[in-house]
């Protein structure tokens, strides 16, 4: 269901009218493409609370909010505020410990077991969703795992986000698949990226960001390429340093 969400809003693209154009029904294109948005964002994040811990339901999610960004960019983003609101009374999260923090980091928070699962399918699926909920409310407008460059330094939770679903987006031990090399190489100058923005000090790197970053680092060990242990010891030993890691370090420990 939620794939058929994705694939309804990539084809509205294709056959909407101009703004203001009325249909059959009386309302205009831009109202019917808002309230399509608002039903299918809400059910890829009612999707994601419920199964986040099954990669399919995830995946999917995340190409819902991709689709619906790119179909109608303000409508996704009030959808995507509304669901969080605490007026709303159909919201799916309980807020009511989360008063200073984004959506983002609501989610993240939720889904912050996945970030190290020794599951690199649920990793990627986890880490693609949040990059695209990132965009959706605004944390980081630019963010795409397409576009990402590995050797820029990550301005945001975000492109750290990118940067390591890009890591997890292949299987490293399958050496029956090419660039093998060239990907290792891509994920020690990613990771490397990722410890230079945790150097670059608090106006530059978010303590709050400290906790799922490292969960990040975690769950890249199980890669099993040991190409990128020095490069995730560094970046984990820059992490140590800030502050917000309590749950993190439960894991490390």
């Amino acid at each position: 269901a939620l794939a058929s969400r994705a694939v309804l809003h990539e084809k509205s693209k294709m056959h909407i009218g101009p703004k203001g154009t009325e249909t059959t029904h009386g309302t205009t294109e831009t109202e019917t493409t808002h309230t399509r948005t608002k039903s299918s964002v809400q059910f890829a994040l009612r999707g994601v609370h419920v199964a986040f811990d099954c990669p399919g339901i995830v995946l999917a999610s995340a190409d819902v909010l991709k689709a619906c960004f790119a179909d109608d960019p303000e409508g996704t983003r009030h959808a995507t505020g509304d669901f969080f609101s605490k007026k709303n009374g159909t919201m799916a999260l309980d807020l009511s410990t989360e008063t200073d923090r984004t959506p983002l980091f609501v989610v993240a928070n939720m889904v912050a077991k996945n970030l190290e699962h020794p599951s690199r399918h649920l990793r990627h699926a986890t880490l693609l969703f949040l990059c695209e909920l990132s965009r959706t409310v605004g944390e980081s407008e630019f963010v795409c795992v397409d576009t990402v460059s590995p050797g820029a330094t990550p301005s945001s939770l975000g492109e750290l986000f990118a940067l390591f679903a890009n890591i997890n987006a292949r299987d490293a031990s399958d050496v029956t698949k090419t660039g093998v090399m060239e990907y290792a190489k891509s994920c020690q100058v990613s990771i490397a990226s990722a410890a230079r923005c945790v150097a670059s000090g608090d106006k530059e790197f978010n303590p709050e960001w400290a906790a799922p970053l490292e969960l990040c680092a975690l769950g890249a060990t199980r890669l099993r390429l040991s190409t990128l242990w020095p490069p995730l010891i560094t970046l984990l030993a820059a992490l140590a340093s800030k502050s917000g890691l309590d749950d993190a370090r439960v894991v490390l420990h």
